[in-house]
């Protein structure tokens, strides 16, 4: 999920990590963008009639960093917590594990090589509308995917048949090995085994779209979105709808952290997602801090050597010496302060994950060493500054500021270029990126993607012939050489002087959960909204006795 993130301290205003990327919303324009269609009439009155104990609304303040609510085109972490529950793919993140529970495939079948899977689709799947949701409208929203040139996500389905060719324009969609043997039957045929594939399914990404705007397959649809509230009401053909205890959700969508904490501590909102005032929050027990499965980086930017540097004839950083350098001189003791998790390395651990060396270790006098030889390598003085710019938010300078003072010592004058968004980052003419990456599915893979020459999440521009080997090779098992495998791809990433991993970042939600049920602490900060229901709590009257 992708993610710029806005840094998580206690005192001040918080604002949770989130992905980065998207285009503008497509369903933003004036107020009350989508209306309740006639469809939705049959929606009943269990709202009124239920019993007292339970609360079949929830109000949340959520972060209106909002661009797109389009699964193929967002990865914010923001948008993630609503797409989640107005669109379904064949699997959905369990609420407590993130690991995938069937949704729309009640079933799946692996062949003995396993590069052939077949989903079986539940019959009883529809669309917000009442439409019975088919193999076919699976097939054509990956399909969708795949040729949206602006889909960040889209390369993770290179492990299909043809869908690489597909996504680049090489082949067409007729070559993409996705069948429909029958309405209820959806078969997908690899390249090599994928055994993380259903949890890599759970993403919205790879949910089911219809072809009809303002139509839904998750168990919420969108009955309004204005600029500062987007409300949700339950789906009534929802094959678990019966299940469901939410009737409708808003999320009040506002930056602004006083006004959150104030709707928190009135009851206003049950939950805060969004921007908080940590220090004025009353119920200290309803604030929930928790690691998240991703990882906080400096990264530096590959440029094509025709766009080169007038002095030198290239692009210095583009030069893995000159890389290797700053970060032997990195003062990573102070770069890590005040951090929740630090982190030496890009992977998040998982299991069996064998251990790879990372960043720790500052050695200015190598560095100066390191620096001098590079200078002598490519003809550069070294009486003569280099320049190295940084793309950051307000929120990053103080780090940067701290690269900026370590690295003048080896003559590097670093200057900052303020962004706020992906394209802003992509655009400029900045050396170096602050990126904080959330997993989507607990894999490593879900890192290394970022990396990969071909990567439709690739940013960097950096490739590497070897690391590409190795996720090649990765791909032919699904034992523990595949993270064998995996881990000498991130060693060979790290050893290139390409990243300055800083922490794994955490999530911050303010959430009262003596009230607010099926709601857990997870890995991805993901919480589905079919799971979750309100707990009335009786109110009490301090010196009154019951007779």
């Amino acid at each position: 999920m992708n993610k710029i993130s806005k840094k998580i301290f206690a005192s001040i205003f918080l604002c949770i990590s989130f992905s980065v990327f998207s285009q503008n919303s497509e369903l933003e324009n004036e107020d009350n963008i989508i209306e309740n269609p006639d469809f939705f009439a049959e929606e009943t009155e269990q709202t009124q009639n239920q019993e007292q104990e339970i609360q079949t609304h929830i109000t949340i303040s959520h972060s209106s960093e909002i661009l797109t609510l389009n699964p193929h085109l967002s990865s914010y972490s923001s948008e993630a917590q609503i797409l989640i529950n107005i669109y379904e793919g064949l699997f959905s993140y369990n609420p407590k594990t993130c690991e995938p529970d069937f949704a729309i495939a009640k079933d799946y079948k692996i062949s003995r090589d396993k590069k052939r899977w077949t989903f079986i689709l539940r019959e009883d799947a529809k669309f917000c509308d009442g439409k019975t949701i088919t193999s076919n409208d699976v097939k054509n929203s990956w399909l969708n995917l795949l040729k949206n040139k602006n889909a960040p996500y889209s390369s993770l389905f290179d492990i299909i048949e043809g869908a690489k060719e597909f996504r680049t324009g090489k082949s067409t969609s007729q070559e993409v090995s996705i069948y429909t043997p029958d309405e209820k039957t959806l078969s997908v045929h690899l390249v090599s085994p994928a055994s993380y594939l259903p949890r890599l399914l759970c993403m919205p990404a790879f949910s089911v779209v219809s072809e009809t705007p303002g139509i839904f397959s998750g168990p919420f649809y969108i009955s309004m979105f204005t600029p500062t509230e987007l409300e949700l009401l339950k789906n009534p053909h929802y094959y678990d709808s019966e299940n469901i205890k939410l009737q409708s959700t808003s999320f009040l969508l506002t930056e602004n952290a006083e006004d959150n904490s104030f709707f928190f501590n009135t009851a206003l909102s049950e939950w805060i997602t969004g921007p908080v005032n940590y220090s004025k929050i009353i119920d200290e027990n309803s604030k929930h801090i928790s690691v998240q499965f991703g990882t906080e980086y400096l990264s530096f930017k590959i440029y094509d050597e025709t766009d080169s540097d007038k002095t030198s004839g290239f692009n210095i950083w583009n030069k893995k010496e000159f890389r290797q350098a700053l970060l032997e001189s990195c003062p990573w003791d102070k770069m890590r302060e005040n951090v929740f998790v630090k982190a030496s390395t890009f992977v998040y651990p998982v299991k069996n994950y064998p251990q790879v060396q990372g960043y720790d270790y500052t050695d200015l006098i190598q560095g100066k060493r390191l620096m001098s030889e590079a200078r002598k390598k490519y003809n550069i003085p070294e009486e003569q500054n280099i320049n190295l710019s940084i793309a950051l938010s307000e929120f990053q300078e103080e780090k940067a500021q701290i690269l900026k003072d370590a690295w003048k010592e080896l003559g590097v004058d670093v200057n900052f270029i303020q962004t706020s968004n992906l394209s802003q980052i992509t655009s400029s003419n900045a050396d170096m990126f602050f990126y904080s990456w959330i997993g989507d599915f607990t894999d490593p893979l879900t890192f290394l993607e970022l990396y990969k020459k071909d990567s439709s999440l690739n940013i960097s521009g950096w490739s590497n012939a070897e690391f590409e080997e190795k996720l090649k090779e990765a791909n032919l098992y699904t034992d523990e050489n595949r993270e064998k495998l995996l881990s000498e791809a991130e060693q060979i990433l790290l050893d290139d002087a390409m990243i300055l991993p800083i922490q794994h970042p955490v999530s911050l939600n303010i959430i009262n959960l003596n009230k607010v049920k099926g709601w857990y602490t997870n890995p991805f900060n993901i919480h589905p909204l079919k799971s979750v229901y309100i707990q009335k709590i009786p109110k009490t009257y301090p010196g009154l006795v019951k007779k």
